[in-house]
Order: C-alpha cells, then sequence, then structure tokens
C-alpha cells in the first residue's frame, strides 16, 4: 500500500531559486537496435520488482502485465518518452522526490536535492523511505553548502543514484564531491547494467557552462534494447540554480 502524503509541485520550489527539473525520457545515441529477445526473472527478482510496485503504489492489476512486458523485453511507457499521466512530488529535507505515473503502470521517480526548501515544516514522509536521506543545509560568510545530498532516478527495470555535495556563493558556484563509489545505486531488472562512467566532469559553474557529475553505465537487454548507455546528470548553473537531466 501506497503511503498517502502530502504533496506540493515542483515548480512552486523552483521558482523561490531557480530550481528545475529538465526530464528527457529516452535512450542515448549509443542505444542499439531494438530487441525482441526475452529475459527470465527469478522468483526473488519478481518479488523485488513486485515489492517496488507495492511502494510506489501501482495497481495490482497492472503488475503482473508490467512483469510480462519485462520478461518479453519490451519497454514499459516510462522508459519510451510516453507522458505521464500523473505527477507529483513530495519533499524531505532539502530534496525532493517527483514522481510521474504512466498509461501501462509504470513510473519514473526522480530525486534532486531542492535549495527552496529551508524549513523542518518540509520533512513529508517520502514515498521510497530509503532513497532520500541525508542532505543537509549549512551557512557562513556568503556561502550556502549542500552536503550529501541524493540524486536518483528510479523507475521499475533501472535505478542509478549517488551523492553529490556541493556549494552556492556570489564569487564561486561548485560541485565539491560526489560519494565514493562503493555508496554508488545500480540495480537493473531484466537485463545486467555496468558502470561505465562516474566522475565529476565540470567542477565549477561559469557564465557559459554548468557544473555537472555523470553517472553512466552499459546496460545490455534493458527496456527492449540489446545494449545502451543509461545516465544520470546532475547540474548546478552559477547563481545557485540546478536541475537534473537523465536518459533511461
Amino acid at each position: 500500500m501506497m503511503r498517502t502524503t502530502s504533496t506540493r509541485r515542483l515548480g512552486a520550489a523552483a521558482a523561490a531559486l531557480g530550481a528545475a527539473l529538465l526530464v528527457s525520457l529516452a535512450f542515448g545515441a549509443g542505444a542499439a537496435n531494438a530487441s525482441t529477445t526475452t529475459s527470465t526473472l527469478t522468483p526473488d527478482q519478481v518479488a523485488a520488482l513486485q515489492a517496488k510496485m507495492d511502494t510506489y503504489g501501482v495497481p495490482a492489476a497492472q503488475q503482473d502485465g508490467l512483469i510480462a512486458k519485462i520478461e518479453a523485453g519490451q519497454p514499459l511507457d516510462a522508459d519510451t518518452g510516453a507522458a505521464p499521466v500523473s505527477t507529483s512530488t513530495v519533499t524531505i529535507g532539502y530534496e525532493n522526490e517527483t514522481v510521474e505515473r504512466y498509461a501501462d503502470g509504470s513510473f519514473a521517480a526522480t530525486v534532486t536535492p531542492d535549495p527552496s526548501a529551508t524549513s523542518s515544516s518540509h520533512l513529508i514522509q517520502p514515498l521510497a523511505t530509503d532513497s532520500i536521506t541525508g542532505c543537509t543545509r549549512s551557512t557562513g560568510a556568503g556561502v550556502t553548502v549542500y552536503s550529501g545530498c541524493t540524486v536518483k532516478r528510479d523507475t521499475l527495470q533501472i535505478t542509478l543514484s549517488f551523492k553529490v555535495t556541493y556549494h552556492v556563493a556570489a564569487a564561486t558556484t561548485q560541485i565539491e564531491s560526489i560519494g565514493a563509489q562503493s555508496t554508488v545505486d545500480i540495480q537493473c531488472a531484466g537485463g545486467t547494467c555496468t558502470l561505465n562512467t562516474y566522475k565529476i566532469t565540470e567542477k565549477t559553474a561559469t557564465s557559459n557552462y554548468k557544473a555537472t557529475a555523470l553517472l553512466k553505465v552499459y546496460a545490455v537487454g534493458i527496456a527492449g534494447s540489446s545494449s545502451s548507455y543509461p545516465y544520470l546528470q546532475f547540474n548546478l548553473s552559477a547563481g545557485g540554480a540546478t536541475s537534473l537531466t537523465h536518459n533511461f
């Protein structure tokens, strides 16, 4: 059973400090030709998928169909670029979790730091209780530091997640660090994923360039593709506007 939570639109939070969530739901240029090959899920994998669907409130009537799609190597709506039928956002601490739901019952949950959340009154229980933890905010001498914040994209088939620490100041805006490789979360169902790239690609934001951190994996047999390179990228603009791009 999905938890009942208070919700608010991400746009309202974004207006405060120019935060934005940029969505790009498609496989990248590295995707190979589509494949109709089937995959065999183990009972443990099926149970894990059912637990995730229960957490995110996927109707029981649609759960078997989603698992059948995965086993047949067919892409879910959440992984095809289809428009979501509904979107909602919950906030805990300084992070937002936005959940997009699709016609076939699939979903995409995206987590990003929310610099506008400055009060403990924003502490709302997220849908996935283990997905949003530890992000703290501290200020001093004109600098605001966001530490240990989660950047995450979670669909039924793929989970990519990492931690980021960054600061915003009038003089400089930088990604200070990303979490150790051992803290990166990569999960794939109905295929395999291996780490391809995990690094800060641009440390300092300028008027012309965003500071960026990238997590990219090599995936085989995910969402109907024989191979692809799903990625999750955190962007930080000069002045402190944050955005997240992903390419599942």
